[in-house]
């Protein structure tokens, strides 16, 4: 998959999930020389290596993350996560430009207190599909549902149309880039990242279901 989009990998290295010690690996980074590095270090472990990476004096190497989780940006703060790069399926500032998600926030934000994160905006949508299922047909069957969300594949419940792919039942959906902002310049306590790119939907950009072996 990095071929097809131009990139080369120069080396990876491993780590156990949930150890946050991360020196035996940065030496290995910086020995391979990277354009950027791409690091999938969830949650508490993410917080740990980004501190780990500015220790090492690697910051003028890039990061880019598969997914960044509202909570952990919180946590982390701007003095972490500046400049760095992630992905992410929903984030509170799309409320600024795309309705759905703005009925979305708002409704969140004033059940919760706190603006809608990522996880949740994937239960949100998950509950509201199989409402939508069982309001199509009228039923609480489990097979009954899913063969009428198979039939009628698109759906929007948060922040845009999204559809099922009908060889996996795979769901595609925007996502967006996002990058960390300087401290001082954070949009409030939650707002620690900006919106810096849309990624449409686009069956393309995944392995193919013959690629799968369930064509």
């Amino acid at each position: 998959m990095a071929q097809k989009h131009g990139a080369t990998i120069v080396g990876t290295t491993p780590y156990p999930l949930g150890n946050a010690e991360f020196s035996a690996h940065l030496p290995k980074i910086q020995a391979a020389k990277p354009e950027a590095i791409y690091s999938v270090t969830p949650g508490a472990d993410n917080i740990a290596f980004l501190k780990q990476y500015a220790s090492f004096g690697m910051k003028k190497t890039p990061v880019v993350q598969p997914l960044h989780w509202l909570p952990q940006l919180k946590e982390g703060g701007p003095d972490i996560y500046d400049g760095i790069y992630g992905g992410t399926n929903f984030y509170w500032e799309l409320a600024d430009t795309i309705p759905q998600a703005k009925r979305y926030n708002d409704a969140h934000q004033k059940r919760f207190g706190m603006p809608a994160g990522d996880y949740g905006a994937y239960a949100y949508s998950g509950v509201m599909e199989v409402a939508r299922g069982i309001e199509l047909t009228k039923s609480t069957e489990p097979k009954v549902v899913a063969d009428a969300l198979r039939a009628s594949r698109e759906y929007d419940h948060y922040k845009g149309k999204q559809w099922w792919r009908a060889c996996d039942g795979k769901s595609f959906q925007d996502m967006w880039i996002v990058k960390g902002r300087q401290p001082g310049k954070t949009r409030g306590d939650w707002g620690i990242v900006e919106v810096v790119a849309r990624i449409p939907a686009n069956e393309e950009l995944d392995r193919t279901c013959a690629e799968k072996g369930l064509a």
